[in-house]
Parts: structure tokens; sequence; C-alpha cells
């Protein structure tokens, strides 16, 4: 067999000492790489630490904010949130750490203890390190009033600047800056650089000024208050509704032999859409969940009469609760139609007669399906009104169940229908 090429290439050694200086050399290399890799890491590690410190340092987040009311609202602003801020009706104000802009309404100040903070209105500037004050501006904003509560600030406009103690009021416009009736701020140039203080009796009277004032706006609100109430009191309880019936309607309603009634809709039903059932009835939140409630309970007391009669109509208390309350007030009196018109007929004249107080009250379960039927139904709105005004009110909760867009299902009966 022939030698092929491989074999016959001469073999070589390697020289003395190559494998040791080779393994040497390897270890050599991979100690250089280590170190290497261990100041890259190092120096990933402080840029790290540099950019965090920095970010820290300079990055910090700034107090910062902008809100208009539209109605009173407590605001926290300023550094570390060290002021609370009530603002009225239309007020805005807009910050940066201590720094406050105030360019309309009125606004009352609590600021805790510390460095300056400011408080900048198109009139004139209010300069605070810890106390309760209040700043209204008029319409204009071009004129501002600055009433002390505790501690004291400093008010300036330009070069001209007053102290402001608890109990004192200023004035801020076009004119300087004013304290009881007369301009006490001055220009810098002058004497003590420009702050002119009122001696004891300026500021007693200063003082007096004030809490007159106060007394005179608490005044002023509580007279629009009692005209308010007066004004309230004076208008009818709801706009007239047909459905909202008296024993003369019932009277009528009895001679024709008619039933009429309305129910607080069905709330599952009524909150199913987009929109809120209760919008128009100009509540506040903490109404409408007390309304909410209150539909709950009516639709419970329906149900609990209207499911008993339509389950011994239908024969099944499971078709019952598939058919529901609507269907199944139907189901019944349908039913009792064509069994005997004439015993209907009677038992919607008696129910009118009833509610007219010309007839006594039955006895629980005493009267037949159509009666205890119009019974509940007719006598729900009362029910319903009653609960309300455990929250409400009488006249509220009546304005409420009657008002004109009120979520609620009405119905009528008589000897033709």
């Amino acid at each position: 067999m022939a030698t092929s090429e491989w074999e016959a290439w001469p073999k070589l050694d390697p020289p003395r000492g190559f494998p040791e200086r080779l393994g040497a050399r390897l270890v050599e290399v991979e100690r250089h790489r280590t170190r290497r890799r261990r100041r890259r890491v190092w120096a990933a590690g402080a840029t790290i630490l540099a950019v965090a410190a920095a970010c820290f340092v300079w990055g910090a987040p700034v107090s910062r904010g902008d809100v208009t009311a539209v109605e009173r609202r407590e605001i926290h602003l300023g550094a570390r949130d060290r002021a609370v801020a009530v603002l009225e009706h239309a007020a805005h104000v807009s910050w940066a750490a201590d720094d406050v802009t105030q360019d309309a309404g009125d606004v009352f100040y609590r600021v805790e203890r510390g460095q300056g903070f400011v408080v900048h209105t198109p009139a004139g500037d209010v300069r605070v390190k810890g106390t309760c004050f209040r700043v209204a501006l008029s319409g204009d904003a071009r004129n501002a009033v600055v009433s002390v509560l505790e501690g004291k600030v400093v008010v300036a406009r330009g070069p001209l600047s007053l102290d402001l103690h608890a109990g004192e009021r200023a004035t801020l416009d076009q004119t300087g800056v004013h304290a009881a009736g007369g301009v006490v701020g001055t220009d810098t140039t002058t004497a003590n650089r420009g702050l002119v203080h009122a001696d004891s009796g300026s500021a007693e009277r200063a003082r007096l000024v004030a809490l007159e004032a106060e007394k005179q706006d608490i005044e002023q609100r509580l007279r629009e208050a009692e005209q308010a109430l007066a004004a309230h009191s004076a208008s009818p309880l709801s706009p007239a509704s047909e459905w909202d019936l008296g024993p003369d309607d019932w009277k009528k309603l009895a001679a024709e032999g008619v039933v009429k009634y309305q129910l607080p809709c069905r709330l599952p039903d009524a909150v199913g859409g987009s929109t809120n059932p209760f919008e128009g009835l100009a509540l506040s939140p903490d109404d409408t969940s007390t309304l909410r409630g209150a539909y709950q309970r009516s639709n419970a007391r329906v149900w609990t009469v209207v499911r008993d009669l339509c389950a011994d109509a239908t024969g099944s208390v499971d078709a019952a609760e598939r058919l529901g309350t609507y269907t199944c007030t139907h189901v019944v009196l349908v039913q009792a139609t064509e069994r005997d018109r004439a015993s209907v007929n009677d038992a919607m004249k008696k129910v009118a007669e009833i509610r007219a107080g010309e007839r006594p009250m039955p006895a629980l379960g005493a009267e037949d399906a159509v009666v205890r039927l119009f019974l509940a139904v007719t006598g729900e709105m009362a029910e319903f009104e009653g609960d309300l005004a455990q929250s409400l009110g009488p006249r509220e909760a009546h304005r409420v169940a009657y008002a004109e867009g009120a979520c609620v299902s009405r119905d009528m009966w008589g000897p033709h229908m």
C-alpha cells in the first residue's frame, strides 16, 4: 500500500521547554485580561455613581403646578408642600417651589415656617416665612387686599412696602400700599430703606379696621344666604306633575274606576347605558349616592310583591325571575282580566277609593291579587319619598321624586284598557 502525503511528511519534535513557556504565556495573558476587565468595571461603576449623584443633586423634582378653581378647592404647594392654599371659585394660582403667582380670585394661604415664600400678584407681592393670610384680587386683578390672620407678612409694590401683623389688612393698588386708609409704604431711598412702621396707635386702629371689615364681610355673606334660602322656600316644592296624586285626584280616578301610578325605574336597566340617570337632578355626588340606594330599596320592595303574585300566576318562581317587574305586572293583570274582568274593575275602583281616603286600608293579605298589586305600586312613591327625606329632607325629597326628567316608569289602568 502506498503511503499518503501526510504520512510521508517528516515528523518534527517541539523545542525543549516549549510547553512550559507556552503555558506561562497563557497565564500571563489571562491575568492581563482580568486586570483590564476590573478597571472597566470600576470605571463604569464610578460613572454610574457620578450620574446618580448628579441626578440627585441637580435633578431633584421641583414642586410645580397650575390650578384654576371651578369651585372652592384646597391644594398643597410650595417646596415639599409646605403650604396649603384654599382657592375660591375662579381663583388661579401657579407655582414653582416657594415662588407662587396668583393672578385671579380669592385665596387663603397657610405657610409652614421656613425660608422665604412669595406670592406675586398683578397688584404687588406678599413675602412670608410662616403664617396664615388671605389675598383677594379685584375682578381686573389690579387691586389686592391682603389680610393677615397669624404671623407676619411683608406686602410690597415696587419700592413701596409694609409689614403686616396678625389682625391687620392692607390694600395694594396703583397708588401704593395702604393700611387703615393711608399710604404707609415709601421709597427705598428714604431712611431705614423705605420701611415706615405705624406707631402703636395706628397699628391698633388698623387691627380694628380689619376686624370690622371681616365682620361686614361675614354679615354680607349671611344676608346673601338668607335671601337665597327665602327664595328657595318661596318656590314651589316641585314643578306640577300629573303623577303627584293627592286625595282629590284619587277621588276623580275612583269615580272613573282608574288607577295610575309612577315607580322609580329599575336601577340595573337605568345604569346599563352610558348616561347618568340622575344627571338632570342637580345633586351633589353624596346625594347621588343616597338616591341610588333609595332606588335600589324601592326596586326591592316592589319586586317582593310582584314576584310572589307573578309566581302564583305562572306557577313558577323561576319564570317570574326571568320575566321581571314590568312584564310580571302585565301577566298578573291580563290573566285576572281574562278570568273575571268585572272583578278587576272592582279592584281598581276599590284601590282608588282607598287612596282617596274613602275606604279603610285592608288587612295585609286579605284582598285578592289585583288589589294587593295595585296597593303596592300606588303606594311606592310615598315610601320612596319618605326614604329620601331621611337624608335630603322632605322638601328636597319631594322635588327629586317628581322632578322633570326623573328616572321613573308610569302606567295607567282602567275599565276600558
